[in-house]
């Protein structure tokens, strides 16, 4: 067998465990502590012996990946081994039956076409070679059959195992201080973050701990490698200092995405929603000081991130406005991966230029579900331009159809704004493929913490 995974035999040969897990226990000991095949294992006697609500409560403890970020906190490599492992056998759990000639296909046909790794290029090309299988799942029938999750079950298993790998891969540059710092490592680093275990935080941390090493760096360089870290060692408990260097990065940044000669239009709009999000991150910061040592410069802070939101803002809105002029909207298929997507995110978030944003929605419109242009994203879009609409009279029409625009009403809940035909709102959401209204609700319990009508 040439071909090797970091840490196991070839996952991607077709395979069948020997282990017979005889108890859950058993289960979670065959997913993280060994590199055995979790799509294959038989589990008729677990069945057998576990009542459904018993088999249920035993699922709810296993798949509690916040607490297995934190209790292998200490282990990066294994940490992510486990998680992901976790989500194969959660993935295995969904299919009752116990003839998996299907998953054993998967195990036969994926191949990403690298040997072992011995460089952090090789890492990403797997990386990539995985994330593009895991976005191919929406082809393969409903979540709810076998072949979504036994297929989904043999891509987390092999992810486990490259993504495992690499973590030893930069722990073990970063211990011997060998560990290149550039774009391509940090996007390796970037695609390592799971599930809000903090291997990003980890390795950042320790990559500018040293002084010397970041004066090195140019604010360009600075700010790709920060990505959506919220604070870097180096960074001021000061609000006024921590902007006074943090805006030179974020210059350097605008002015590399409108001079840089980018080979696709998605490569450029990649790089200016990866500077929106970054900055968004900041808002979602918790009320109590978590970096800055009074609550003044956390006030201070605050303000400081809107108003920096507002100049990028006005920037992408600038940028994507040339890029559009005298074509139609992005599609993957002709602008590169994630281009309608990325496009969709800066159109939505120019509410500054809501003459654009409707020129962006006729635009969407007229390539409605070509590759990358998806119906959820117009309706959000269109939610959006119509809360900002008066008609020719001058009457307030600020009537949305999907109810995606909405406001927090009090701690913990969050109710949209006025909504044409309120009855029948979740027939229209589903045409759109958005969940029910009262779903879509709950995505707010965390995020609003006070009442803002």
């Amino acid at each position: 067998m040439n071909k090797l995974i970091v840490l196991t035999a070839s996952l991607l040969a077709a395979c069948q465990s020997n282990a017979v897990p005889q108890s859950f226990d058993d289960l979670l000991h065959i997913t993280d502590a060994t590199t055995d095949s979790i799509c294959t294992l038989p589990l008729a006697d677990i069945r057998q012996t576990l009542t459904p609500a018993e088999l249920e409560a035993a699922k709810k403890l296993a798949f509690d990946y916040d607490f297995l970020a934190a209790e292998h906190a200490d282990n990066p490599a294994l940490q992510i081994s486990i998680l992901l492992r976790r989500a194969a056998l959660k993935r295995r759990l969904n299919v009752a039956s116990d003839e998996l000639a299907l998953a054993e296909t998967y195990y036969a046909e994926f191949d990403d076409g690298v040997e072992a790794p011995k460089s952090l290029a090789e890492y990403q090309t797997k990386f990539q070679y995985w994330a593009a299988r895991v976005s191919e799942q929406g082809q393969h029938e409903s979540p709810e059959s076998d072949d979504y999750n036994l297929r989904f079950c043999v891509l987390n298993e092999a992810r486990a195992a490259v993504h495992s790998g690499s973590r030893s891969f930069i722990l073990a540059k970063l211990s011997d201080a060998s560990l290149p710092l550039s774009t391509e490592t940090l996007e390796v680093i970037r695609s390592n973050d799971f599930y809000g275990d903090g291997f990003q935080k980890l390795t950042i941390d320790r990559l500018f701990s040293d002084e010397s090493l970041r004066a090195k760096l140019s604010p360009l360089e600075l700010g790709l490698i920060r990505g959506d870290a919220l604070f870097l060692p180096f960074d001021s408990k000061v609000s006024a200092a921590h902007w006074a260097a943090r805006d030179k990065e974020i210059d350097a940044l605008l002015a590399h995405i409108s001079t840089h000669a980018y080979e696709t239009p998605a490569a450029k709009l990649v790089h200016m929603t990866m500077i929106d999000q970054n900055l968004r991150k900041l808002w979602s910061l918790p009320p109590e000081n978590s970096h800055f040592e009074t609550q003044e410069e956390f006030e201070n802070f605050r303000k400081g991130v809107s108003e920096r939101v507002t100049k990028v803002d006005e920037f992408n809105t600038a940028e994507i406005q040339k890029m559009l002029k005298g074509r139609g909207w992005f599609r993957d298929d002709k602008d590169g991966e994630g281009a309608g997507r990325y496009g969709w995110l800066i159109a939505q978030h120019a509410d500054r230029n809501p003459t654009f944003q409707q020129a962006a929605l006729k635009l969407m419109k007229a390539e409605l579900g070509a590759p990358g242009v998806s119906k959820s994203n117009y309706a959000y879009l269109y939610d959006r331009v119509q809360m900002r609409f008066m008609d020719s009279d001058g009457f307030d029409e600020r009537i949305q159809r999907y109810g995606t625009q909405g406001r927090c009403t009090g701690p913990g809940t969050w109710e949209p704004l006025p909504m044409e035909d309120p009855e029948n709102i979740d027939a229209r959401r589903a045409e759109v493929g958005l969940g029910p209204i009262a779903e879509y609700k709950v995505r707010f319990k965390t995020l609003c913490t006070k009442d803002e009508r």
